[in-house]
């Protein structure tokens, strides 16, 4: 489970259904939050795939996985292997 203090709850439903949807893991701020305390509240998502082909998945996806839980999402850079959401 995430912790709500460093991830807002609806970016923490928004990663466990992309994760269901292609292989992804959780990166950036929020991942090195997980071992510090006292970390801000991060309001983007980074997320990390084993391929280009799994980014360009979850980029058509994504406007399904976000109605699912209710998140308005917004890509703000894409990079092979990566996708940061807003």
């Amino acid at each position: 489970m995430i912790d709500a203090r460093i991830l807002l709850p609806r970016w923490a439903a928004l990663t466990r259904e992309a994760q269901t949807s292609v292989p992804c893991k959780l990166g950036g701020g929020v991942a090195l939050a997980g071992t510090l305390l006292n970390h801000r509240l991060s309001r983007d998502l980074d997320l990390f795939f084993p391929s280009s082909d799994a980014v360009a998945f979850l980029r058509r996806a994504l406007p399904d996985i976000a109605a699912r839980v209710d998140a308005k999402v917004v890509v703000i850079q894409e990079a092979p292997g990566s996708c940061e959401l807003e």
